[in-house]
């Protein structure tokens, strides 16, 4: 039988940016898209670099738009 390990991790409080914060990501990056490069559309995301379960944070420098 197999057996695994299972690490329970504290995630931040919100997952989720303030728009304000939001905003900042997108002016550091020109409003463009950061894997097409493309004009961000009004309804833009911001992700994480290293994903929050894998211990990213919710700072604007580790996050980039989508």
């Amino acid at each position: 039988m197999a057996s695994f390990l299972f690490v329970r991790m504290e995630l931040p409080a919100s997952r989720v940016l303030s728009e304000a914060r939001k905003k900042i990501v997108a002016a550091r990056q020109h409003w463009k898209c950061f894997k097409c490069t493309n004009q961000l559309a009004s309804t833009y995301q911001v992700d994480h670099i290293v994903g929050l379960y894998a211990g990213g944070t919710n700072d604007e420098s580790k996050c980039k738009n989508a």
